[in-house]
């Protein structure tokens, strides 16, 4: 499950893009193009010159670009906290001269690159920092708030961001004002209309005018979904509605909401489905439930896998060693431990056979044969969804498609491959990142740089390359 915060990264931007699921608007996509990282249509014709060290997709109207050197970490980590239980691990970084920006589809700059920092426009605005203070632009590159709080948020889809400076949190609305103050010690984003927030060690609910709806008197509090959350109150934690009236549970029990029309009851050791009043819409009981996805749930007992509907019907009884959520309608599956696929109906659509699986993208799913797992020597290639392998099992390794292409090994070399298996950037490189944007990261030879989906290569000049990577993304 993905958390919608803005989260400050070594590599914020790309972080942010990944956890959001920003796609371009139309066929325009980052490219190497005149020795530097550009815009290109899909056929390879230059809309914006290059000019940038980085580019995002456009998202908005806008795409996010960036010149200078990439940031690298510190070993020194900040921990601040989102919300009750939950550490958002923040890590500091060496100056840099890397600055952001925003321009528009005919590359006109509208905000100009000059901020250490920036998120997506959501909304209203993107998030931005200028030494160490944050704030928000609109889309006219205007400042609607000053650059002076120790962290800001994105609005995502919401009507506030939150804020924080000095040590103390609230809210802007999508002008820059705030309407909540910045008083509270922590705050979370609204959900349903309200929010938790937390003040000197005790938590309720302030809904959009400020007005603390729900009294601040709890030891924790989270999130309302289907209107209700849960409080913990004298150790134990319980399920209220939006009028901050408890639900009717015995006390050795504890309200665990799951983003859905479901929540389950924890009473013990084992797990009960229940509804938003507390009664049970399911008699079965198990030691894990899932989260909730595309309208199922996994659920788990005596150490076997199976999958529960909105309403709590097992569509699929405990029986897997493991399982993935659906994707593109279908699951995968691990049983006796080979990798098959199901339907939504629980029906095996793919007999188990691969020593690997992963989920459905974009129509294909990567599999693998040869070894006892994921890690061991084996060939990869990609099915459809009736099973047939579209692309052979040849690859020494193999990632999923995004953006119409996936990541293959030959003999600890590194590329991409189209849908049909054409190789579109031939497997040459000791590392590669996964296409993000349009584009993705490579070394070669010591030397770092850019490659795009025509295979046009941009190597970083000295002074900016940062430090390596894995085969597929960041090393440890």
């Amino acid at each position: 499950m993905r958390k919608a915060y803005f989260v400050v990264c070594t590599t914020i931007v790309l972080c942010i893009a990944a956890a959001s699921g920003v796609r371009a608007e139309e066929e325009i996509v980052p490219c190497v193009t005149d020795g530097k990282i550009g815009f290109c249509r899909m056929d390879g014709s230059t809309v914006v010159p290059g000019k940038y060290d980085g580019a995002y997709d456009f998202s908005e109207g806008f795409a996010m670009v960036a010149i200078g050197q990439k940031p690298e970490p510190e070993d020194t980590q900040v921990k601040t906290p989102e919300k009750q239980s939950l550490w958002n691990t923040r890590t500091k970084e060496k100056p840099t001269n890397r600055k952001f920006g925003f321009i528009d589809k005919t590359g006109k700059e509208i905000v100009p690159l000059k901020y250490d920092r920036a998120d997506f426009f959501r909304g209203c605005c993107a998030v931005v920092e200028l030494a160490g203070k944050y704030g928000y632009v609109d889309k006219t590159g205007k400042e609607i708030t000053p650059l002076k709080y120790d962290m800001a948020y994105s609005f995502f889809t919401g009507k506030f961001g939150r804020i924080e400076s000095g040590g103390k949190s609230g809210y802007v609305d999508r002008t820059g004002k705030e309407v909540i103050p910045v008083k509270y010690d922590l705050t979370v984003q609204f959900s349903e209309g309200l929010a938790a927030v937390e003040l000197d060690g005790a938590w309720g609910y302030v809904d959009e005018t400020g007005g603390e709806v729900i009294p601040l008197k709890y030891e924790g509090a989270t999130d309302f979904y289907n209107g209700f959350a849960q409080v913990k109150t004298g150790g134990k934690w319980r399920g209220i509605d939006k009028a901050g009236k408890e639900l009717a549970l015995p006390e050795s029990e504890i309200v665990k909401p799951i983003k859905g029309k479901m929540s389950y009851v924890l009473a013990g050791e084992m797990k009960r489905l229940v509804d938003a009043n507390g009664k049970e819409i399911s008699s079965a009981n198990y030691d894990y439930v899932g989260g909730y996805h595309n309208g199922f749930m996994s659920v788990r007992r005596d150490n076997k896998w199976g999958v529960v509907d909105e309403a709590g019907k097992e569509i699929v009884p405990p029986m897997y060693e493991n399982l993935w959520a659906f994707s593109d309608g279908l699951a995968a599956v691990r049983i006796v431990g080979k990798w098959g696929f199901i339907d939504k109906t629980g029906k095996e659509v793919i007999t188990p056979k691969y020593s690997y699986a992963h989920g459905f993208e974009e129509g294909l799913a990567c599999v693998k044969l040869g070894g006892k797992d994921r890690y061991d020597p084996g060939k990869w290639g990609f099915i459809d969804k009736t099973g047939k392998e579209v692309i052979p099992l040849k690859y020494d390794s193999a990632e999923n498609f995004t953006n119409g292409l996936a990541g293959v090994s030959v003999e600890n070399k590194f590329g991409f491959i189209d849908k049909t298996g054409k190789e579109i950037v031939t497997p040459k490189y000791d590392k590669v990142d996964n296409f993000q944007n349009g584009i993705a990261r490579m070394w070669l030879l010591e030397q770092e740089g850019f490659v795009d989906r025509w295979g046009r290569e941009y190597f970083l000049p000295p002074y900016l390359v940062t430090r390596p990577r894995g085969p597929y993304g960041p090393m440890p």
